[in-house]
C-alpha cells in the first residue's frame, strides 16, 4: 500500500497511533523534514527513501527494511548531530541509511541492541568515526567510501566485532587497526584505505583476497592467522611477518608494485622485504607449516648464504607429474639470490606449472628439456634471456609484463619449435625487431600485444 509517496508539499507528519509504516509510504517527498516516530515499530521497504528527513528519533522502532531511509538528509540537523536514536532496533534490511548525511557512529548511543549491521547500511555517508561496541558482525560494504571517495572515516573502535564482510571499509582513511576479537575479514574489506600502518588482530584466522590492498602496513600482529587470500597485502610496506599458524598464502599476497628503493632509474623493487634475503619478505612460521615459499616471500629462511649450481632439491615438483616443476624451495630461493637471479631448471623438467616462477625477479632462465610452460609461469619478471630450445607450447600470460629495468628487455628467446602461443603470452615483454616462429599453428588473442615487433615470420 503506497500512502503519501511523491507528494512534494509534505513537510511534517504526525501519526501518533501508527505502529507500522508500509513500503514506499512516503518515498520521494523531498520536502518532508519532520516525522513523529514515537510509536512506530516497523518501517517498510523504501518508506522514506529520497525524503528530506534530517533526524530519526524512534524509541520503539524495532524493524527497518531495505532502503527505508536511503538518500535522506539524516545527520544534517546541527541541533541533533548524532542523527539517529534507535534503542529498540534489532532487525534490519540492507541499504537502510545509504547516501545519507551521518557524520559519526556510536552504536552504544544510537542503536545499542543491534548486533549485526547488514549490507551497505551506511555506505556513502560522511562518517569520520565509528564506535561499534556491542556489534559482532558487519555485512558487505557497510562503511564503503565515506565522503564518496574523500576517505573521511579515520577512526574505528570495534572491541566485540568477530566478522567483517567484503568491502566493509573500502576506500576510507583508517590508520591503526585494533581488532581484538575479529576472526574473519572478507574480500577487500580495508582495500584502498591508503593509510593503515598497523594491524592487530590476535584472533584473526582467515583473511580474504585484497583485504588490505593499497595501504601502508609495516606491522602485523596476527598470531592465529592460517589463510591469506590472493593479493591480501598487496601494495604495502611489509618487510617481514611472524605468522606462526599460517597454512595457505594466496597469489600475490605480499606483492608491491609501487615500492621504489631509490636507485637512479627509479626502478620498482616489487617487494620491500629485507636486503639480506634479496628483498624477499621472510615469513616466520611453525616448522611444520604447509605454506611454501613463493613469489616475493620466503618461509622460515636460513641465515646461511647459499651459492653454487642448482639441484633438483632446489625446486618443487608436481606430485602427479614428476617432470613438472612448480616453483622453488626455500633453499632454491636463497640460491637464486646467490646466482644473481639467473635460473637454471634441471634436465628432469619437461614442463613448467602455472604461476611457477611468477614475480621472482628472474633475469634469465634456461631449461634444456622443457617443452611446455603453463599460464603466468614467468610473468612479471625482469627477463632478458630465455633459453628453452625444445619449447613447443606457451600458456596464457607466460612471459607477459616483463618488468625489466629501463634499457633492458627480453632480447633472447628461441621460438623455432613453438607451435602454440596463448593469450597475452608476451604482452608487454619488450620484444623488438624481427620475430620468427616457423612452426606456429595456434596463436591466441593479443599474444604479442604492446611490443615493438617490426616483422614476423610464421609458416
Amino acid at each position: 500500500m503506497i500512502l503519501f509517496s511523491n507528494i512534494n508539499t509534505l513537510k511534517k507528519v504526525e501519526l501518533p497511533n501508527v505502529k507500522v509504516i508500509e513500503s514506499n509510504a512516503f518515498k520521494g517527498n523531498d520536502k518532508l523534514e519532520e516525522f513523529d516516530f514515537g510509536n512506530v515499530e516497523e518501517v517498510g521497504h523504501s518508506a522514506f527513501q529520497n525524503t528530506g528527513l534530517k533526524k530519526l528519533i524512534a524509541p520503539n522502532l524495532r524493524k527497518i527494511e531495505n532502503f527505508a531511509f536511503d538518500s535522506t538528509k539524516i545527520g544534517e540537523d546541527s541541533d541533533y548531530p548524532q542523527g539517529i536514536y534507535l534503542p529498540a532496533w534489532t532487525e534490519s534490511g540492507t541499504y537502510v541509511f545509504r547516501y545519507s548525511k551521518l557524520t559519526y557512529i556510536d552504536a552504544k548511543e544510537q542503536f545499542p541492541n543491534l548486533k549485526e549491521i547488514r549490507d551497505q547500511i551506511f555506505q556513502y555517508n560522511n562518517i569520520a568515526s565509528a564506535d561499534l561496541t556491542g556489534v559482532t558482525k558487519l555485512g558487505y560494504g557497510v562503511f564503503y567510501s565515506q565522503g564518496s571517495g574523500k576517505r573521511l572515516l579515520t577512526s574505528l573502535i570495534a572491541p566485540d566485532l568477530i566478522t567483517i564482510g567484503n568491502y566493509s571499509f573500502y576506500e576510507n582513511g583508517l590508520k591503526e587497526l585494533k581488532l581484538p576479537k575479529v576472526e574473519t575479514i572478507g574480500i577487500s574489506a580495508f582495500n584502498n584505505n591508503a593509510t593503515v600502518t598497523k594491524l592487530e588482530a590476535p584472533e584473526l584466522v582467515s583473511l580474504g583476497q585484497e583485504a588490505f590492498n593499497g595501504n601502508k602496513l609495516t606491522e602485523l600482529n596476527l598470531p592465529k592467522l592460517t589463510t591469506i587470500g590472493n593479493e591480501a597485502f598487496r601494495n604495502n610496506l611489509i618487510k617481514e611477518a611472524r605468522l606462526p599458524e599460517i597454512v595457505s598464502i594466496g597469489r600475490g599476497a605480499f606483492w608491491n608494485e609501487n615500492y621504489y628503493d631509490g636507485d637512479k632509474n627509479g626502478r620498482p623493487d616489487y617487494n620491500p622485504g629485507l636486503k639480506k634475503y634479496g628483498n624477499l619478505i621472510p615469513i616466520y612460521a611453525k616448522a611444520d607449516t604447509t605454506a611454501s615459499s613463493n613469489e616475493n616471500y620466503i618461509i622460515n629462511p636460513s641465515e646461511e648464504e647459499i651459492n653454487g649450481a642448482y639441484t633438483e632439491d632446489d625446486f618443487t615438483w608436481d606430485t602427479t607429474d614428476s617432470g613438472k616443476v612448480t616453483g622453488l624451495t626455500n633453499k632454491g630461493k636463497l640460491k637464486l639470490i646467490g646466482n644473481e637471479y639467473r635460473l637454471q631448471i634441471p634436465d628432469r623438467a619437461t614442463s613448467v606449472g602455472n604461476y611457477a616462477f611468477r614475480w621472482t625477479n628472474l633475469k634469465s632462465v634456461s631449461a634444456a628439456n622443457v617443452t611446455v610452460v603453463g599460464e603466468n609461469s614467468f610473468d612479471r619478471n625482469p627477463l632478458s634471456s630465455v633459453d628453452m630450445p625444445r619449447l613447443t607450447s606457451i600458456g596464457n600470460n607466460a612471459f607477459s609484463q616483463n618488468t625489466a629495468p629501463e634499457g633492458s628487455r627480453l632480447s633472447r628467446i628461441n621460438l623455432d619449435n613453438v607451435t602454440s602461443v596463448g593469450e597475452y603470452a608476451f604482452s608487454y615483454s619488450g620484444l623488438e625487431g624481427n620475430l620468427s616462429i616457423p612452426l606456429l599453428e595456434v596463436v591466441n588473442s593479443s599474444a604479442f600485444n604492446n611490443n615493438k615487433i617490426t616483422k614476423s615470420k610464421c609458416t
